[in-house]
């Protein structure tokens, strides 16, 4: 589904597993449910003055939630909902810094998965008893592997989410033919959590069927037998690079191949769309522990 909403204050940021879209405004989120129009307001954090940083919110894949880090406090919140919205505040490792926001979040087994913008990763483990603590995994930063887009040096674009019990980290990788930030997608690098030995590791195929679908804030996999229209072994993608450009592009990338197979605007115009995100649509909330994704047999996705 797609959306252009001119309203700046208002803003497309994610849509969770079960079909609730994601709508920013100020220091709430908005939740809407496309097929019903049901809708909840939900407080992310207090108000603040316009001066300050804003605190960063990120969607889970894979789980009705929410993460807030709060810069000036040295904070990270957990907005999760089971039967009811419920907030934790995560007790921090020492080394977790001012700087380090959350920016990518999957949900996998229980337990939650948390990368910072410099490419560590964080575990929040629910099967513990509250309160819970954010903990630094000893694999090393995904950037010793993945070199970001136009050569920032922390994230920008990426994906991080659950496939088949595995935690998957898809990194794009642009045209070489426009160095000051090209819009084109020329492929992707995926990468695997290996939790035995601490380590990222490379995949070059998706296993048992699978494809991906990659926006941002709302990312999630597939077994492509069950999904009609859709391609095992390949990333479909929605590019945002910036807020600036005139046009978000959507296309498939086949890994088998290891190319582009479609790549073009959204909504089939430049500058119709301001935002894109993939979702699958639901008439009702299932429960928060059920991955939405892979529940059932035969599924269609849209976008949004």
């Amino acid at each position: 589904m797609v959306s252009h909403a001119k309203d700046d204050n208002i803003k497309l940021s994610g849509a969770l597993p079960c079909g609730g879209l994601s709508f920013a405004e100020d220091n709430r989120v908005v939740l809407v449910n496309p097929v019903t129009g049901a809708f909840q307001s939900i407080e992310m954090y207090p108000p603040r003055h316009r001066l300050l940083i804003q605190p960063t919110v990120r969607a889970v894949a894979g789980a009705d939630a929410f993460f807030v880090s709060q810069y000036f406090e040295r904070t990270v919140t957990l907005r999760w909902r089971e039967e009811e919205w419920s907030e934790q505040n995560l007790l921090l490792p020492e080394e977790f810094t001012r700087s380090d926001a959350i920016d990518l979040v999957a949900y996998s087994g229980g337990i939650f998965y948390a990368m910072e913008f410099f490419g560590f990763t964080h575990t929040v483990d629910t099967r513990a008893p509250p309160p819970w603590r954010l903990t630094r995994l000893r694999a090393p930063s995904i950037l010793e592997q993945y070199s970001p887009i136009c050569r920032y040096r922390y994230l920008r674009n990426s994906h991080l989410l659950e496939s088949e019990g595995k935690v998957m980290f898809v990194g794009p990788v642009l045209t070489p033919d426009e160095p000051l930030c090209p819009k084109t997608i020329r492929g992707f690098e995926v990468y695997k959590l290996d939790l035995e030995r601490s380590r990222w590791v490379k995949v070059k195929r998706l296993a048992d069927d699978r494809a991906l679908f990659v926006s941002q804030q709302s990312s999630f996999s597939v077994r492509a037998s069950e999904t009609p229209g859709c391609r095992g072994n390949c990333i479909y993608f929605v590019s945002e690079f910036d807020e600036t450009y005139i046009q978000d592009t959507w296309g498939v990338y086949s890994m088998e191949e290891q190319k582009v197979l479609f790549q073009g605007p959204v909504g089939g115009s430049p500058g119709k769309y301001k935002a894109a995100r993939w979702f699958f649509p639901r008439v009702g909330a299932s429960p928060v522990r059920t991955n939405c994704a892979n529940s059932g047999k035969k599924r269609n996705f849209q976008m949004l």
